[in-house]
């Protein structure tokens, strides 16, 4: 008899954005929920090591202080992880390139931190596969998120003094698995951003400023949203999208949070990736 597995996904900025090796006790994963198979092993030194990915489907990633690894993951996520730019706000010149999939691996014989770590990768990355990654400002398709009449009835100012926290989940149902992979995962994510418009069920935000709100909203979108509300305090609340349209869960939005998201263009700072 075939078993069916609720999967809740949680990301967020309280969480790590890179899943952190089980057998270190710094972190844990970004989600309990993902099974990851075992570390590859490299010898330590100063060598970022770049190949095309030998993973047939699916991602992996390690990291701690003295190590970062991934597998599978295509050009645009790794570009998005290492120069910190969400995937709305990076751009290909060739679509084709963002798609292919690479395996990277650096690991050093001491400890480093991650930045330092990242600056390594990305400067190995332009070197072996011949890219000139570069900042620009284009003009986008964007969200705009505005307060025509100020914050809504559900949006609480925080008196927490702690930091931000925010969180957004998919919740579904999957057939036959006894755990959800990563790919499972990744397919979720694309096939609710294609079917509906929006990939996100709920959002859950703790002493966050309506930036960072904007930021976590635009990680289930297909364009940067940019904060045009001028609310400049702090605030906690919890949205559910449930089974609502994009467009639906838009006017929950601003119901609730007196929040309104309209499409519009904008000047936005683009990360561009680029053959030399």
């Amino acid at each position: 008899m075939k078993r069916s597995l609720l999967l809740l996904l949680l990301i967020g900025g309280s969480i790590p954005s890179m899943a952190q090796d089980p057998n270190d006790n710094e972190a844990f994963h970004r989600s309990r929920h993902v099974q990851h198979p075992q570390r590859p092993e490299f010898s330590p030194s100063d060598t970022v090591h770049i190949s095309p990915t030998q993973k047939e489907i699916g991602t992996s990633m390690w990291s701690a202080p003295n190590y970062w690894i991934t597998q599978g993951y295509e050009l645009q996520g790794l570009v998005g992880m290492l120069y910190d730019y969400a995937a709305t706000r990076i751009e290909f010149e060739d679509p084709e390139l963002a798609q292919q999939r690479y395996d990277v691996a650096l690991v050093l014989p001491n400890e480093e931190d991650e930045a330092a770590m990242k600056e390594s990768i990305r400067i190995a990355l332009q070197r072996e596969l011949g890219l000139l990654i570069t900042r620009d400002v284009r003009r986008r398709d964007v969200y705009i998120v505005t307060a025509p009449h100020g914050p809504g009835p559900k949006l609480r100012e925080s008196r927490d003094m702690g930091g931000f926290t925010a969180t957004h989940s998919l919740v579904t149902v999957l057939s036959g698995k006894s755990a959800p992979t990563r790919e499972d995962i990744e397919q979720l994510q694309l096939s609710k951003r294609a079917n509906e418009g929006i990939a996100v069920d709920s959002i859950s935000i703790s002493s966050g400023t309506i930036t960072e709100f904007c930021s976590t909203l635009e990680q289930s979108l297909d364009r940067p949203v940019v904060d045009e509300s001028q609310l400049q305090g702090r605030y906690s609340f919890e949205l559910r999208r449930e089974k609502l349209s994009r467009d639906q869960f838009f006017e929950r939005i601003q119901k609730e949070l007196g929040l309104l998201v309209s499409p519009g263009e904008r000047e936005v700072a683009m990360l561009i990736v680029q053959r030399k």
